[in-house]
């Protein structure tokens, strides 16, 4: 049996009058009753509540009824804690009338408690004036029945089927976590049936200081974790780590992640060391460097030769980085694959050490290479594919082997992201790559004699291509983006350059183009306009997809309308623009 709705008083009304005909009440509270029941009839729930907390005020006596309209407000604007009260409250007024009983056990069955439901309805058949006893027997039974034949359908479901349900739930921690009290057969099966739910596990400061829920189910989970992060965990939090480790409870962990700050360091060494065997991902960010820790040195050697099967090492610190290796580590070749040292303050002879024992290094993303290291990488690594340099003032070592006839190392990935050197100086590494690059980040200061060479220098594979040039470089990268037929992604910072139509018509050549960015680019002129309703009016070769225009000048509404009728587009962005138009045009299209 539903509430009864309060925002229908006129149907209530008269159920409610004729359980209070039953009890010899005074006429003048009844005339009272009649007048609230007549007078808010169409009310809302709010006004409901209001009106009967005025009449309960007053009336001494058989306010019954303005507590059932009360409680009834209440259950529909959800406070159910509330509700339950007033409905209590009215059966203690009218004990002989079944209303209250009703209304308790209602909001009961609306909570899920369907004993606490069963139980009062039990008792009013105790109480309850013989005309409505039968009322209330029928809704004691229906409650019973439904009780009985409560099914819980996860465990009707092959194992198959409920831990792919379950499974849905793995961006959803506080869900998952809540679904595992439940029932047992519940938490059975998501903590020993779903393990790919446990994969990833974060630890956060004070995780064990408290009791969380998901502190206490890592305990459950321990072996089926493989990724393990802590991001500013407190030290308590790191023992119960390592007491878990010592006991072979993290036996799964391969790929530690670790955001602290420099004096918690030891104690996160301390777990990598109980977990090294496995470890095959190491990631370290030391946060909050204060000016005391001045002192403090990062000993490359030491970690690397800790994980005997470490691939990837992620290590950013504004700590000195140094490498001193024993004297019989030299023979020693270690299986890294990857490694990203974001460190200022690192030793320039650490990379000429560390290198030639990475025979198999794929990956290296650091802030500058020095000639000695260039020309051990072209030596060594045979097999590196993605080379970041953030910072390149050495990178004229790469001239040492422009007079070799073989082509370089066949580089799928290059970044220089924060050049202070010329284009003359990148053009020799570029020259002998360019048929392996696939992904070139590029940024340049100023134009050299090495323009016009690296203008014309075709690279055939490459398919994404991200470019921070000034206003000068705009013919230069017009003819970069001529002479790769197979781009599919292009970014392009111009820092206010006013762009033509000369250097769009370059993009509208590209036939495999799927996602363009375009930043801080001033196109007063109708060229961007311009080159969208081209675009749209192509809509047979057009194959673009996303586009994002991030301060950029000019975005006038003609411009977001050929911008809209773009028909392959599936994502815009539009991200610090000058609001002209933009909001009606998105609203439109």
């Amino acid at each position: 049996m539903p509430i009864i709705p309060t925002r229908q008083h006129s149907e209530a009304s008269d159920g409610i009058t004729k359980q209070l005909d039953h009890g010899d009440k005074l006429d003048t509270i009844n005339n009272t009753i009649d007048a609230l029941i007549q007078r808010y009839t169409t009310a809302t729930d709010d006004d409901a509540i209001l009106k009967s907390t005025e009449l309960l005020d007053h009336l001494s006596y058989g306010y019954a009824t303005a507590l059932i309209i009360r409680a009834n407000a209440f259950a529909n604007k959800g406070n159910l804690k509330d509700a339950v009260k007033d409905a209590l409250r009215a059966v203690d007024c009218q004990p002989e009338s079944a209303i209250g009983y009703l209304t308790a056990g209602n909001i009961y069955t609306i909570q899920g408690n369907m004993q606490a439901a069963m139980d009062t309805y039990q008792y009013g058949l105790h109480t309850v004036l013989p005309s409505e006893w039968f009322l209330l027997y029928e809704r004691w039974k229906a409650v019973k029945i439904q009780r009985d034949q409560k099914i819980d359908f996860i465990s009707r479901l092959p194992v198959e089927i409920a831990t792919n349900i379950f499974s849905q739930l793995r961006d959803d921690g506080d869900t998952l976590i809540t679904c595992t009290f439940v029932s047992r057969y519940w938490r059975e099966c998501i903590l020993n049936q779903c393990p790919e739910l446990w994969r990833t596990v974060t630890i956060t400061n004070k995780a064990f200081d408290s009791p969380p829920p998901e502190a206490q189910l890592l305990f459950s989970t321990s072996n089926h974790v493989q990724h393990l992060i802590l991001n500013d965990a407190s030290e308590h939090s790191l023992d119960k780590l390592i007491d878990m480790a010592e006991n072979d409870k993290l036996s799964s962990v391969k790929d530690i992640e670790i955001v602290t700050l420099p004096r918690l360091i030891k104690r996160h060494m301390a777990l990598v060391t109980q977990l090294r065997r496995r470890l095959t991902n190491l990631s370290i960010m030391l946060m909050n460097y204060e000016p005391d820790d001045d002192q403090t040195t990062f000993e490359l050697h030491s970690i690397i030769r800790l994980c005997p099967k470490l691939q990837y090492l992620y290590l950013q610190t504004r700590a000195t980085v140094v490498y001193h290796p024993t004297q019989s580590s030299y023979q020693d070749q270690y299986p890294l694959l990857g490694l990203t040292i974001r460190a200022p303050r690192l030793e320039r002879r650490v990379l000429e050490q560390l290198i030639p024992l990475c025979p198999k290094l794929q990956v290296l993303d650091v802030y500058d290479l020095t000639p000695g290291t260039t020309s051990l990488l072209y030596q060594q690594c045979t097999q590196l594919r993605h080379l970041a340099v953030v910072d390149g003032y050495h990178l004229k070592g790469i001239n040492s082997i422009v007079d070799d006839n073989q082509d370089l190392i066949g580089l799928h990935s290059l970044r220089y992201t924060k050049g202070n050197t010329t284009i003359r100086k990148l053009i020799p590494f570029l020259s002998k790559s360019n048929n392996t690059l696939k992904t070139l980040e590029l940024r340049i200061r100023e134009l050299d004699e090495g323009s016009n060479r690296l203008a014309h220098l075709g690279f055939s594979q490459l398919t994404k291509l991200n470019l921070h040039m000034g206003e000068e470089h705009l013919p230069v990268a017009a003819s970069m983006i001529q002479h790769c037929p197979v781009l599919e992604d292009v970014a392009l910072v111009f820092g206010g350059a006013s762009v033509t139509d000369e250097f769009f018509a370059s993009l509208i050549m590209l036939p495999r183009l799927r996602n363009l960015t375009l930043s801080y680019i001033c196109s007063s002129s109708p060229a961007l306009g311009r080159f969208f309703a081209h675009l749209a009016s192509r809509y047979q070769e057009c194959k673009l997809q996303t586009i994002s225009l991030k301060d950029c000048d000019g975005v006038t509404d003609g411009v977001l309308r050929a911008l809209a009728d773009i028909t392959t587009l599936r994502k815009i962005v539009l991200h610090y623009l000058h609001d002209v138009g933009i909001r009606r045009n998105v609203s439109d299209h």
